[in-house]
């Protein structure tokens, strides 16, 4: 029964980054993009300032996607907002600034899922004020790598859906995401199988996989009963689901 209600449900499509074949990555018209070619979510980052500021970027450093360079945690906020953050993507999107992850949030608007990837450690509840400030927190995912980060951050905001993401599915990788109270296991494509989603499932667990940018692949996972999708082309993912 309760596999026949799961086959029944939308796959969940998740912008990694925004649209990010369509507009500079983790940037408000990425996000509007993403919107605007239907995703039900959109992945972003978010990293420390050295001032305290929370920002939406991938890297450690701004080299790869701006036009300035550094660490994002020796750059004061006045400084990042300075830097053009569009026109390695294309000169049409010059002028582009990184958004504070307040900006990002007030950009999607409540229209689709945040899932804010933590970056940093211990930014938990800077991220989740930020959340509750803007009452988005059944519109909102707190994501990472790192266990004790999404812990914390659900400690923070307890209305808060978590994220544990890894590469590769093992039973330590389930248990121990158990133990912290995660909502939901992302792990990368091809690093688990039907048989680990069907696992997660049954321990009451959504399943995403991550980066998923083939089409006849997203059909084969949406078979082995994956929740959500992440990809960089979500709207040609879309397309086919």
């Amino acid at each position: 029964m309760r596999g026949s209600a799961r086959c029944a449900m939308r796959t969940v499509v998740v912008g990694h980054r925004g649209a990010p074949n369509l507009a500079p990555e983790n940037t408000i018209p990425s996000f509007l993009k993403a919107v605007e070619v239907g995703v039900d979510a959109i992945e972003l980052d978010a990293r420390e300032t050295k001032d305290g500021a929370l920002v939406v970027i991938h890297d450690e450093s701004v080299d790869r996607t701006t036009n300035g360079s550094g660490l994002v945690r020796e750059l004061l906020l006045e400084e990042v907002k300075k830097l053009d953050a569009g026109s390695w993507f294309d000169p049409s999107f010059r002028g582009v600034r990184v958004p504070t992850l307040e900006e990002a949030l007030e950009s999607i608007d409540r229209k689709v899922m945040a899932r804010i990837e933590l970056k940093d450690g211990g930014i938990e509840e800077k991220a989740c004020s930020i959340i509750k400030k803007l009452g988005v927190a059944n519109r909102a995912q707190v994501a990472s790598f790192e266990l004790e980060r999404v812990k914390k951050a659900k400690e923070a905001c307890p209305s808060v859906s978590t994220v544990s993401i890894s590469t590769k599915f093992t039973e330590g990788f389930l248990l121990k995401s158990i133990e912290s109270c995660v909502n939901t296991l992302a792990v990368l494509v091809g690093k688990f199988s039907e048989a680990d989603v069907h696992e997660a499932h049954v321990r009451g667990l959504t399943f995403d996989a991550w980066p998923v940018d083939d089409a006849n692949l997203a059909k084969m996972l949406v078979e082995q009963g994956v929740d959500s999708i992440t990809s960089n082309v979500a709207s040609e993912i879309k397309k086919v689901l």
